[in-house]
């Protein structure tokens, strides 16, 4: 059992860890992606159009909690995009709103049949005030914006912000969200599962004793 449990505890560790070590493996242009975070491959939402990465791609990023008070090492709450709070169709928001909009957004993104193009292209417009204003038309973009911030009591506890440390630039790689940790719901699965095996095997181990 502990040989089981320990990549779901290796990978709640690492995330909650910082810096920690990225490489992009794989993903379709709208997402989701596939990263490598100290040799643990993760699900992942970019947040950010305007910032790049390719296959292969590596670099080093600050891993911030996203149910955390300081969000100083994450792009927008450490002011690097220009301000701490982003003003989406009329209303300002905090960092942390901010932030909790986007991984609403992942939540969803990464769900079966998932409508990956416009959930991903309203989590870029949330932090592009270019593109917002360019989907400003396009009701499918615009509705899931609107979702993910009436759902602002979102648990972001299970989520990591990933963002590149160093110095802010043009050059950054984009800002990610990631799954840290298996969802309580996965975990309860899981361990329903280790239980019944634990049952069957015990069961198996009393019939064996019983007719010796």
């Amino acid at each position: 059992m502990k040989k089981i449990l320990l990549p779901f505890l290796f990978l709640g560790g690492l995330l909650s860890a910082a810096p920690v070590n990225v490489s992009f493996v794989s993903g379709n242009y709208y997402g989701p992606y596939t990263l490598n975070v100290n040799g643990v491959n993760v699900q992942a939402m970019c947040m950010d159009d305007f910032l790049h990465v390719s296959g292969g791609e590596k670099w080093t990023a600050n891993a911030t909690a996203a149910n955390s008070s300081n969000l100083s090492q994450t792009y927008l709450g450490s002011g690097d995009l220009g301000a701490t709070t982003r003003t989406i169709n009329g209303t300002t928001y905090s960092a942390s709103q901010v932030y909790t909009a986007e991984v609403y957004l992942f939540s969803q993104l990464i769900q079966p049949k998932a409508d990956t193009t416009d959930i991903q292209q309203a989590a870029w417009d949330i932090m592009d005030a270019n593109s917002l204003k360019n989907d400003k038309n396009n009701t499918a973009v615009q509705g899931y914006i609107t979702t993910a911030f009436n759902n602002l009591n979102f648990n972001t506890q299970y989520y990591t912000i990933l963002s590149q440390s160093g110095t802010y630039s043009g050059n950054s790689a984009q800002e990610f969200i990631v799954s840290s940790t298996p969802e309580p719901a996965s975990l309860a699965l899981f361990g329903s599962g280790i239980l019944a095996a634990g049952l069957a095997r015990f069961l198996r181990r009393r019939k064996s004793g019983a007719t010796a």
